[in-house]
């Protein structure tokens, strides 16, 4: 225990929520300075990663240093009390992540469950940092939802930050993932898209026609993974995918087309799951 005290210097910074005058019974310091009075006795009801109150003798002038910022322990205390959370709508990535990661090291659980919320909200902008996240502290629905977000990545980019006990499930997910469009099914979706036309202008039918002559040439001639097709369909300028009723043949076939490309392909819950049971089996054959 540090021999600094809540007296031993000149004023200091004290939280807004959590000071002297809460009553709390422990006093902890963060990174940036701010003095924090807590309620032992509320850390240890509703956390795992403080120490229970007969396995400390702290008083209120004793001052614990933690290594998380003001900003994040202001956050975090108030889940050790019963009241309404904090509102975490408007919190930053980064800000989000050091409350998550605070919430992990000290095990509050309802901490934990408000911050895996919001980390969703996260996932098309952030997916590696989030797949890290989720890895390093076994969130592993978390890292079914991000891994749609990463799987067309080489596994060269990610081989380190996929878990380790995820990886043989992961590399062949994104085996499936970036196969190429079997010419079988490619070919039988571009049958009679000649005749597909614009019910209005003649000049929408130059455009998708072009852009489809494209599309054949990129998945029956060259050969495209299944992961770059969203790609290559998107490719529409948004006018014209605007223009439903006069389209309505073309977007309907491209749908048609996204459709069919995804039927039958797994995502990495399947692939867990079947790695479990195939792994459980070569131990039980060992075992005999």
């Amino acid at each position: 225990m540090s021999a600094e005290t809540a007296q031993s210097k000149d004023k200091k910074k004290v939280s807004r929520i959590f000071n002297a005058n809460t009553g709390g019974d422990i006093v902890f310091r963060s990174s940036d300075n701010v003095l924090f009075y807590v309620h032992q006795k509320n850390l240890e009801f509703m956390s795992e990663g403080f120490p229970p109150t007969s396995h400390t003798s702290t008083s209120p002038t004793e001052i614990v240093p933690l290594t998380e910022a003001s900003s994040t322990l202001e956050l975090l205390f108030q889940y050790t009390y019963h009241q309404m959370p904090p509102d975490l709508d408007n919190l930053s990535f980064q800000d989000l992540m050091d409350l998550a990661e605070a919430a992990e090291k000290y095990v509050l659980h309802y901490a934990r469950k408000s911050c895996l919320t919001q980390i969703k909200k996260f996932i098309p902008k952030y997916p590696l940092r989030i797949l890290s996240f989720s890895g390093e502290h076994g969130h592993d629905e978390l890292i079914y939802k991000v891994a749609p977000h990463l799987m067309a990545l080489p596994l060269s980019k990610i081989a380190y930050t996929i878990p380790p006990s995820l990886y043989i499930p992961w590399s062949l997910c994104h085996d499936q993932l970036n196969s190429e469009i079997p010419l079988e099914l490619a070919t039988i979706i571009f049958k009679g898209v000649e005749k597909l036309q614009c019910k209005s202008y003649n000049d929408h039918d130059t455009y998708w026609h072009r852009k489809i002559k494209l599309w054949k040439q990129r998945v029956v001639d060259e050969g495209c993974p299944r992961s770059q097709l969203d790609t290559l369909l998107d490719s529409v300028d948004q006018a014209y995918l605007k223009n439903i009723k006069c389209c309505k043949e073309f977007i309907e076939w491209r749908d048609m087309f996204k459709n069919a490309v995804t039927v039958g392909i797994a995502d990495l819950r399947y692939f867990v799951e079947k790695h479990k049971s195939i792994m459980g089996s070569k131990n039980i054959n060992h075992s005999k």
